[in-house]
C-alpha cells in the first residue's frame, strides 16, 4: 500500500505537484469533490472521481495511472484524510 501526504499551498484549481502527494478536487461541471493524486511513478496526475475514500483515508478500488507507459497499480492511502 501507497501512503500518500497530504500536499499544502495549493490554489483551489492547482493539481498536487509533488510525487506521491494528495488534494480534494472538484472535479467536472457538475462539481463532485473527489481527489486528485501525483503518481509516485511517472509523477503526473491522477483524478480519481470514480474512487471511494474511506474514514481512516484508505482508496477504494486500487489506484491504476491512466498513463501511457506508467504502470502504476497499487492499494492507496490518504494520509491526513480529510
Amino acid at each position: 500500500m501507497v501512503v500518500f501526504k497530504k500536499a499544502a499551498g495549493l490554489g483551489p484549481l492547482q493539481a498536487p505537484t509533488e510525487p506521491g502527494t494528495w488534494r480534494r478536487w472538484v472535479h467536472g461541471p457538475a462539481g463532485v469533490e473527489t481527489v486528485s493524486i501525483r503518481c509516485p511513478r511517472c509523477l503526473r496526475a491522477i483524478a480519481l472521481p470514480l474512487h471511494k475514500v474511506l474514514g481512516t483515508g484508505q482508496i477504494t478500488p486500487s489506484i491504476v495511472c491512466p498513463h501511457d507507459g506508467c504502470g502504476f497499480h497499487e492499494h492507496g492511502l490518504l494520509e491526513g484524510w480529510p
